[in-house]
């Protein structure tokens, strides 16, 4: 009577391998994972794919993506877990992501992927797929000639956790819907750091909808940390975006966005900025609880009806917080030693500016200066066409020029202290 295969215990011959060394060491006395379909290693020059169902090994070469490429290939549309062990990789080709597959390294730190000179093109890429994980990895696109560390096309209900990204030649994480009408929904971005980018954001792309980003670091961008168009219903909380070429975090014709508890420092443009494009205004976004400092501006917000809450903005060149749009809500701000540009003009150094807004509510902030030299210039300061706006009990003493300024004949100040 036969034994299944589920119950065979497959023993390789010990001429295929480099040593009856690898054989004992690696299969099948040592156990893989018990979820994971693949184990990918390295001995000496050569990686490796141990089956993790049966123990043996099925692919070897001395081109490592080429290894993660069979393994992925052999899966079925069920898709599973490729488990990379701890080692430095040097990748020559692209390595391509199907449905429902997890690729995860045995840690971030001590399992990288780094781009051979030769790779002419992104290290990882998935399109048109869902249900795909990328955790606990180093990729480095360092040596590659072009490409993204990672390019992401209408990939929905998926993960990023725990991978640090960086030396992309042009971002380090490109997810974008390639033009369509398509959304990337449902989607975790977790804990990962995304680090120096050639000629464009850390984290570019857009359209996505339902999603989360929390506890990342973004830093040394060409240009923003993360720039994404349309995002809609998203949250990004706990993030870190420091020393980025333009905003540290940028929202475009975003929608019903919370951005909450993120630190941004050292940004050549705005801490925190939802801006405008060509498919419309910014609107109905929430900003709560954020640090933001020695940025260009604060927050700089765009949107109608947006919401700014128990933000601080600290040392930045221009203003603390710039609002630029109508019926929005600025509450409970601390905004201190903002301006610290002095070539900029006067009307530009306030902790909170208000120009060409209309119907907004500036309730129950803090606007000061308590440098020996001060540099923030007006606590509240409307300019332009500013106008029918509401600025009631701010405490805004001890700037250098004046507590609150107001240029609109119908914009009502009460209860306030300058």
């Amino acid at each position: 009577m036969s034994v299944p295969d589920e119950l065979r215990r497959y023993v390789p011959r010990t001429d295929l391998y480099d040593s009856l060394e690898l054989v004992h060491y690696h299969m099948p006395v040592e156990q893989p994972p018990a979820t994971a379909s693949y184990i990918i290693f390295k001995k000496g020059n050569k990686t490796y794919a141990k089956n993790g169902v049966y123990g043996h090994i099925e692919y070897e070469n001395t081109d490592s993506a080429a290894v993660i490429n069979n393994a992925r290939s052999s899966l079925s549309e069920d898709g599973g877990i490729i488990f990379i062990r701890k080692g430095t990789y040097s990748i020559t080709q692209q390595i391509t992501l199907d449905n429902n597959i997890q690729l995860v390294g045995e840690q971030r730190n001590t399992t990288k992927l780094v781009a051979a000179s030769t790779l002419t093109e992104t290290m990882i890429r998935g399109q048109d797929i869902s249900n795909i994980t990328i955790a606990n990895l180093t990729i480095d696109q360092q040596s590659a000639s072009t490409g993204a560390c990672i390019h992401l096309t209408r990939v929905s209900n998926s993960k990023l956790i725990n991978i640090h990204a960086k030396n992309g030649k042009t971002y380090t994480v490109y997810w974008d819907v390639g033009g369509e009408a398509a959304y990337n929904e449902n989607n975790i971005i977790q804990n990962c750091i995304f680090e120096v980018s050639g000629s464009n954001d850390l984290f570019g792309g857009g359209k996505f909808k339902n999603s989360l980003f929390i506890g990342n670091i973004f830093k040394q961008g060409y240009a923003s940390g993360i720039a994404l168009r349309l995002p809609e219903k998203c949250q990004f909380i706990a993030n870190i975006a420091i020393n980025n070429g333009g905003n540290g975090i940028s929202l475009e014709t975003g929608k019903e966005n919370i951005v909450s508890d993120n630190i941004t420092y050292g940004n050549t443009n705005a801490g925190i900025a939802d801006t405008t494009s060509t498919d419309g205004d910014p609107e109905r976004n929430q900003f709560i609880a954020n640090f933001c400092y020695q940025n260009k501006r604060g927050i700089s917000v765009v949107g109608e009806q947006d919401i700014i809450i128990g933000n601080r903005c600290e040392l930045n060149e221009a203003s603390g917080i710039e609002v630029a749009a109508n019926h929005m809500i600025v509450k409970g701000n601390v905004c201190l030693n903002n301006g610290t540009d002095t070539e900029l003009a006067d009307t530009y150094r306030a902790g909170i500016r208000i120009p060409n807004s209309t119907d907004c509510i500036i309730v129950g902030n803090r606007c000061f200066d308590n440098q020996a030299t001060k540099t923030q210039l007006y606590g509240i300061l409307e300019a332009g066409t500013a106008d029918y706006n509401i600025i009631v009990a701010n405490n805004c003493r001890g700037n250098a020029t004046s507590g609150i300024t107001t240029v609109g004949t119908n914009t009502i100040t009460a209860n306030n202290l300058s």
